[in-house]
């Protein structure tokens, strides 16, 4: 768990940072653990979801510890994207749980919690101050100009 947290730093400022990610690290040391993988089988990818792992590595008391980081990053992202139903950075985040949740593991979940929010923020300036004016360059139109992203209406509204 310790190198999710040193991934959170660029290469610019921990160069080495591969040599201190652990060997048994992955879904496939767990996948020969309990049997699905072959020892000699190198090509064969699978993936675990953080309960997955969690409980395989200390039982209940790991689906325990992990879920303070569920609930911390679920409220993370509701905070930084805001409603669901009102926004498209909602949606965006949906579909960033939806890869990151069933497939990532512990590791990912940490990871997920700085770069999620790092992508998040990033599409949105960039699709919200930038791409308006690079399209107003192409199409010679004055009238589009940056501003506040849009939203969505709601259906009780």
């Amino acid at each position: 768990m310790r190198y999710s947290f040193l991934n959170w730093f660029p290469h610019l400022l921990l160069p080495n940072k591969e040599e201190y990610r652990p060997a048994n690290m992955g879904g496939n040391y767990y996948a020969r653990e309990v049997g699905l993988l072959p020892a000699a089988d190198v090509a064969t990818g699978v993936s675990f979801s953080a309960v997955a792992e969690a409980f395989h590595i200390a039982g209940w008391a790991g689906i325990g510890f992990l879920l303070p980081f569920w609930i911390f990053a679920l409220s993370l992202l509701e905070l930084v994207s805001g409603d669901l139903r009102l926004t498209p950075w909602g949606m965006f985040v949906c579909v960033m749980l939806a890869h990151v949740a069933p497939e990532s593991g512990v590791t990912g979940l940490i990871t997920f919690l700085w770069y999620g929010n790092v992508i998040l923020i990033g599409a949105a300036l960039l699709s919200t101050f930038v791409t308006p004016v690079i399209g107003a360059l192409f199409t010679g139109s004055r009238a589009a100009r940056p501003g506040p992203s849009p939203t969505f209406r709601s259906a009780t509204a």
